[in-house]
């Protein structure tokens, strides 16, 4: 017992645990990068209107008559719509230095 005493000492394990360990230490940095992105979607669509317009007289002569006329008008509607998506990514670094004393 008095041979494992003399081998080592608490005094010298503790010394030398500790001259032994090595400390690291961690830095981290986080960039955050937000972007956005927008576009544009354009659609058009158009409508045709088509009247028939008739009408019917009779002459002095007693002899019918019927005219018949066709208008048309056309519309046209263009919709714009602006999307915009958002979205966010970060890049971290870690950093590292380690050092024994």
């Amino acid at each position: 017992m008095d041979a494992a005493l003399n081998g080592c000492s608490c005094c010298d394990c503790v010394s030398g645990l500790i001259s032994d360990q090595s400390e690291v230490f961690s830095a981290i940095i986080s960039h955050t990068n937000m972007h956005s992105l927008s576009h544009t979607l354009a659609y058009t669509h158009t409508h045709t209107h088509t009247h028939t317009h008739t009408h019917t007289h009779t002459n002095m002569h007693c002899l019918s008559h019927t005219l018949a006329y066709t208008h048309s008008h056309t519309h046209t509607h263009t919709h714009t719509r602006i999307h915009t998506l958002a979205y966010t990514h970060s890049h971290t670094h870690t950093h590292t230095l380690a050092y024994t004393h």
